[in-house]
């Protein structure tokens, strides 16, 4: 499934992503970062190619969850790495500061097809407006982590969820929009409880 995670620097997006990032029931995990902010004290394996992440992968029982971070120097090297998660299969995929690279067609084509590859694709970034439409368009959830005050965040933000985002408490709240729920107010407010937010979202993503 297809899920976005927005906010502004120092708000916790890139905490609550992380919680899902590992705690999604998948065998592999992908860590794309393209400017290494943090990388390096988070994941005991870092990447910078396809050969290294092939051989760390490899290196990964079958038990085990693989949960590798690949640092994205050249983003013309995406398509090949987009290519080699397909093949892979039931992954997720953590896009950090996707607004660099979401506009490669490859990246985007990856989006609209995922499903056909078992993988969870998380897309991370703190301007929204950036992200192209086609690869966020069928989001099975939005968390808005903080307020955003630049019109053209705000305004995607409300085409996004088909309906104005509810005001920021603090810096640091939390609300989830649901993409599957029709019936009633799609948004919840989790306040700064990061965990009780990434449990609603493991439940979206789960079929619930």
């Amino acid at each position: 499934m297809i899920g976005c995670i927005f906010g502004p620097q120092g708000s916790g997006k890139s905490y609550l992503a992380e919680k899902l990032f590992i705690d999604r029931n998948r065998p592999f995990g992908i860590w794309i970062d393209p400017i290494s902010e943090s990388i390096e004290s988070n994941f005991p394996h870092i990447v910078r190619d396809l050969f290294s992440l092939h051989e760390v992968l490899k290196s990964f029982k079958d038990t085990d969850r693989a949960r590798v971070a690949y640092y994205l120097e050249n983003v013309n090297d995406l398509p090949g790495l987009i290519r080699y998660v397909q093949k892979l299969r039931d992954a997720i995929i953590y896009a950090d500061e996707s607004s660099y690279y979401s506009n490669q067609d490859e990246f985007i084509k990856f989006c609209r097809t995922h499903r056909h590859y078992q993988t969870d694709v998380l897309i991370v970034s703190q301007r929204p407006f950036r992200i192209p439409r086609d690869a966020t368009q069928s989001a099975a959830f939005v968390a808005v982590v903080g307020p955003f005050r630049e019109p053209a965040d705000v305004e995607y933000l409300e085409k996004l969820t088909n309906g104005s985002v509810p005001e920021a408490d603090s810096f640091h709240n939390i609300r989830v929009f649901n993409g599957r729920e029709f019936d009633s107010d799609p948004w919840t407010n989790f306040g700064i409880d990061r965990d009780a937010a990434c449990e609603y979202i493991l439940h979206i993503l789960n079929g619930g």
